[in-house]
Order: structure tokens, then sequence, then C-alpha cells
């Protein structure tokens, strides 16, 4: 019984992604690959996450990995597939085959669609200066400043570890965890499954969290909530839960 409204938002969900798809608004047969999604968490047919009155369509694999190694002439970062939501285009470059973010908030999204809203997002940090920061985004809105971020701060003490939602811009500290601040060039990783919320460095989890305001959102992206011209990131990368991806590195 307690599944009934799991299933009733899922299958409005499903409704939504497929007109998307029909809209143009995302890729062909991206509700196919959400559709697959659901069967390997869930364990049902597929058919029983489809509305009656929807046609029968098959799910697909879900296994969308994204990368950008920013391997390109230097320009500004949402002059390439990126849009920035909060900030200005100034704030994020392309510049010597890296990102470099030079404001205190540079939000930016990667405009193309994972396959579900169970995702992890990491890129390499190469540089952060003292009381910096970097950080990791998913579950990005579409057409919205909405995101889960993991924020790695270059701090002593006092918050080096952070989860946050981001809800039309407002911001909402969600966990905390101190220690001694990693050294470049480490990897930071969100990992976002059902309303688990986890924050990686080098493959070791730093801090955690249970959230629900944010679901069915299958974008990543990458920026800082404290930065000046001292935070730079590399081989950003994001992938589907279900489909693997590279082997997170150790610092």
């Amino acid at each position: 019984p307690e599944f009934a409204p799991v299933l009733d938002m899922l299958r409005r969900q499903y409704r939504q992604y497929r007109q998307a798809v029909l809209d143009g608004d995302l890729p062909p047969d991206h509700h196919r690959k959400i559709l697959g999604h659901w069967v390997r968490k869930y364990g049902l047919p597929y058919r029983v996450f489809q509305p009656a009155d929807l046609p029968d369509e098959p799910d697909l694999p879900p296994e969308t990995t994204l990368t950008d190694n920013f391997d390109r002439a230097n320009e500004q970062l949402d002059a390439g597939p990126w849009t920035t939501t909060e900030g200005t285009a100034t704030d994020a470059d392309v510049v010597s085959n890296a990102c470099d973010f030079s404001s205190a908030y540079s939000l930016n999204r990667y405009d193309t669609t994972l396959s579900s809203a169970d995702h992890y997002v990491q890129s390499d940090c190469t540089a952060y200066g003292a009381s910096k920061s970097v950080c990791m985004m998913g579950r990005y809105a579409a057409a919205a400043n909405t995101a889960y971020i993991y924020m790695v701060r270059n701090l002593a003490v006092g918050g080096t570890h952070r989860l946050w939602k981001n809800v039309v811009g407002v911001l909402t500290q969600l966990s905390s965890a101190d220690e001694v601040a990693p050294t470049p060039t480490f990897v930071p990783k969100l990992e976002i499954n059902g309303t688990s919320l986890v924050g990686y460095v080098g493959g070791v989890s730093k801090t955690s969290v249970t959230d629900s305001a944010i679901a069915g959102n299958t974008y990543g992206g990458a920026g800082t909530l404290h930065s000046s011209l001292t935070t730079t990131i590399d081989n950003w990368e994001a992938a589907d839960l279900a489909a693997g991806g590279r082997t997170t590195k150790n610092t």
C-alpha cells in the first residue's frame, strides 16, 4: 500500500517525460531510458509504470554518460554545452583546457540530459584557494536554478564538506562535516539515489543526508559558492548509477 503514491508519481513523471520527447524538448527515446532505470531499480515490468491510456513502448537500457574535458579554445563556459544559472556568463571560463570559476556564486548546468534522476556527478578539482570551494551539482532542473549541490571548501575547519539543496535560487544547507581540506588534485563526487545524497572525495564518503525536495530532474552541473579566480576543474563527468563510469580516483 505504501508504494501506491510512489507509483502514481512515477506514472505522472513518465507522462511528462514522454510528452517532452514528443515536443522535441528531450532527446528521442529518453522516456524509454528512464523507464529502463525504473525497471532495474524497482524490479517491476516496464508496463507497470506507463499510464493505461499511453501506448506500450518497451524500456531501453539507462546508459547515459556525459563528459567534458574542456579541451577546446578559450571561451566562456556557456558558449558551449553549458548554461549559467547563477552568476553571469563571464564568471565561468574555459582557459588552457580547464574550467575556471571567477565569481563567489557561479552555478552551471550541462545541457544534455541523463537517463534517470539517480546519478552521480564528479570532476577533478585541480586548484582552489583559501576559503574557496568547488561544487558538483545533480538533479539540475531543465529550466530553473534548482539542483542538489555537494561543496568542498578549502577550510582548515568549519564545514569543509557540505550538501545543499538549491530550489529556484534559494539555498538550504542539508549537512556539514569538518576535516582538513583535501589538496588538489582530488575528485569530488555527488551521488544521488532516491532520497539519499552522498558527497565523496577520492571514493570515500564525507557527508550524507536524505532529502526529497528535488525529484525527477536529470541534468548535472558544476560551479562554486566561494571563489575568485582560484577554483579550477577538469574532466567533468556525470552518469546514471545503473551505467557505471570511470573509477573514482584516490587523492
